[in-house]
């Protein structure tokens, strides 16, 4: 099961969240290999561990807690039993959220369900160059989708990426797709697709 898109994923219709209103958008003003601690506006459980706070990496993951600080590069494929350990990759790769035009932000919709969003933001160093927008979001039952606005469809070879979710030290983990240039498994999501797991159960 783990070297596709594992069969506990489903896809629902495709989703993209919005905030109620403008204002209730927080944009962080990351660049290139950073990242930034967040408070959760709820307690969020992972493999029942619980988490009230999280760190945003400018290379397309989050990671629980937010004291968890690690090398972001170049991603692993999973398990991946180095920090950061716990983590939901909605699209792990050398990315420059800095540039113009891109912005990582987080809201709240509505109350069962946080969002961590990544729009029109670009590779940083990798050739042949691509732009993505997608979401991860976390909900109060313990569900995560991973949002596909936007991402590349042209290239010939999957790109350097991991996208899954592990938890407890990478012990436990679901890998939807993963490439470093020396391995390659699974697929990567296309344009309009949600990817839906259960936090508990999905995460093995």
């Amino acid at each position: 099961a783990r070297q596709g898109v594992p069969i506990p994923i489903t896809t629902p219709s495709f989703q993209w969240e919005g905030p109620a209103q403008a204002e209730d958008r927080t944009t962080y003003g990351m660049t290139d290999n950073t990242n930034i601690g967040i408070t959760l506006p709820f307690t969020f459980t992972l493999r029942h561990q619980a988490y009230t706070s999280a760190r945003i990496s400018s290379e397309g993951f989050i990671t629980f807690p937010d004291a968890n600080v690690s090398d972001s590069l170049p991603n692993r494929c999973l398990p991946n039993l180095l920090q950061p350990a716990q983590a939901i990759y909605g699209w792990w790769a050398d990315l420059n959220p800095g540039s113009p035009g891109a912005r990582v932000s987080t809201f709240q919709p509505a109350a069962d369900r946080f969002v961590i969003e990544f729009e029109n933001v670009p590779t940083a160093g990798i050739v042949p160059a691509y732009q993505l927008s997608f979401q991860i979001v976390l909900f109060t039952n313990g569900e995560i989708h991973l949002n596909y606005l936007d991402v590349p469809t042209e290239l010939k070879t999957m790109p350097v990426v991991t996208i899954g979710i592990e938890a407890r030290d990478g012990l436990f983990y679901n890998q939807v797709a993963c490439s470093t240039g020396a391995i390659q498994v699974g697929y990567l999501p296309v344009p309009q697709q949600t990817l839906s797991f259960n936090a508990q159960e999905d995460v093995y």
